[in-house]
């Protein structure tokens, strides 16, 4: 459906124009730089292909949307469907006020009632996605997240008669699932010019150096809930942005999480190896270093259960990163 996601950009670009006034000398522009044809009548925007994809913008609900569910509050706030030959892409947005853990747990619940088998599900402390299968139907995808004051919702819901060849998805990690810590970069300059012959170079000044900052941290509602019996010294906070928990078939697969605190790396790694085998984690090995600790533990309950733990030695204080899977 390439073609008609080029066209679906068109259209919105369409649209925007056409909403600020100027309607019939933004259609002239448009039809003439693309190629398209495009309509309008009341708040639809039409936009017709050179291939025979059309793409439908409008404040109105798509019927494919007519009984999808949606959190008590929220409004339509955008829609629009897509098709090319056999091929339809429907797409409606929400605006409400809630938490990204109540939507997620809405459609968790909802979903399985209307037919809809979760194959994935994600999520982070920015926002998340469900995706599910019903029949003939290519899948459905859920996406939410923070807009202003308010969380949007988004559907996409997908129909193609043409058979897939793969398959992939990544959010926010690697293919394992495993989101990818940033590796650290040393910028170097460029050499510098030779001073001309008998005139000495002067001493460079020295550059102040800039204290280092500390990263923007979170409160402990956006870890998820398979993290919170794991313990972390007091003195430490989530960092902001680093949460995620992984989801197929309903079946909980991984999370993830970091925490920065001031806390020497020296104690924090004898924390965890005084703390866990207290806590049911029978630890499978662990190194230690100047600069860092790392720790593998099994869950003593649930041989399938591991958990990572890493200690990281960093300019600001001291980093945990977290990983647990199954």
């Amino acid at each position: 459906m390439g073609s008609v996601l080029r066209v679906a950009v068109v259209a919105l670009a369409v649209l925007a124009v056409l909403l600020s006034g100027c309607q019939q000398a933004a259609q002239k522009a448009v039809e003439q730089a693309t190629g398209v044809q495009t309509s309008q009548k009341g708040d639809t925007v039409t936009v017709k292909g050179k291939e025979g994809e059309t793409v439908v913008i409008s404040s109105q609900v798509p019927e494919e949307f007519k009984s999808f569910p949606v959190p008590q509050g929220f409004k339509l706030d955008s829609s629009g469907t897509m098709t090319q030959g056999g091929d339809k892409l429907s797409v409606a947005s929400w605006k409400g006020n809630s938490t990204f853990q109540a939507v997620q747990e809405f459609y968790q619940k909802a979903m399985p009632g209307q037919g809809w088998k979760e194959e994935a599900s994600f999520a982070t402390d920015t926002g998340g996605m469900l995706s599910y299968s019903k029949g003939d139907q290519n899948g459905l995808t859920i996406t939410y997240g923070k807009e202003g004051d308010d969380i949007t919702i988004t559907a996409m819901l997908g129909k193609s008669t043409a058979k897939p060849s793969g398959s992939g998805t990544t959010s926010g990690s690697s293919a394992s699932g495993s989101a990818a810590k940033p590796a650290g970069s040393d910028a170097s300059s460029g050499a510098k010019p030779t001073a001309a012959a008998g005139r000495p170079e002067p001493t460079p000044k020295p550059e102040a150096t800039p204290t280092p900052e500390a990263p923007k941290t979170t409160d402990a509602s956006a870890l998820p809930a398979e993290l919170k019996d794991v313990p972390v010294p007091s003195a430490f906070a989530i960092v902001k942005d680093s949460v995620m928990r992984q989801a197929e078939g309903g079946q909980f697969k991984a999370a993830e999480a970091r925490w920065f605190g001031k806390t020497s790396l020296k104690e924090t790694a004898a924390f965890y190896a005084k703390t866990m085998p207290g806590k049911g984690w029978n630890e499978d090995s662990s190194e230690g270093g100047e600069d860092s600790a790392s720790f593998l533990y099994t869950n003593a309950k649930d041989s399938d259960l591991t958990l990572e733990i890493e200690v990281e030695k960093v300019e600001a204080g001291t980093e945990i990163w977290m990983r647990l899977s199954k």
